[in-house]
């Protein structure tokens, strides 16, 4: 069965890039099996189920450390969405200190992915599994 958005039929993952930038709106919304295959999720839930949540949260603030905002590129993607995007990458960006604007946001985007598609979305309060620190997620078409 597929997707109703904005009057639109989605199959489970986008097949372009068009399709995933206007599905941004969703995404942010969506549950881990529109997002991560079940093996995916499964890998991710027992990463974090091997330590503490403090440690959890400790090796994240590790890896960003001093840079504040910082891209790192997510060791856990939603492979199942970018399923038929070959090319596509799945960035994290991480800010210790807190939200940044839309606009800060657009800016180091574009400083960092110089000429290349990109599009992003920040979860909704729900969906997001680290909400300790302020993040977005950032898909950048690297061919």
């Amino acid at each position: 069965m597929g997707l109703i958005l904005k009057k639109r039929i989605f199959k489970e993952a986008p097949d372009n890039w068009d399709e995933l930038v206007e599905m941004m709106d969703f995404i942010k919304d969506s549950s881990w099996e529109f997002l991560r295959f079940e093996k995916g999720e499964m890998e991710y839930e027992e990463y974090k189920a091997s330590m503490g949540r403090g440690e959890f949260v400790g090796k994240i603030k590790n890896k960003i450390g001093n840079g504040n905002p910082v891209f790192l590129e997510n060791i856990f993607p939603y492979k199942k969405l970018l399923q038929n995007l070959f090319g596509v990458k799945h960035y994290v960006l991480w800010n210790q200190e807190g939200r940044l604007n839309n606009e800060e946001i657009e800016r180091l985007i574009k400083g960092e992915f110089i000429n290349k598609r990109y599009c992003w979305m920040e979860r909704s309060d729900e969906g997001k599994s680290i909400p300790e620190i302020w993040h977005c997620h950032v898909f950048v078409e690297e061919k």
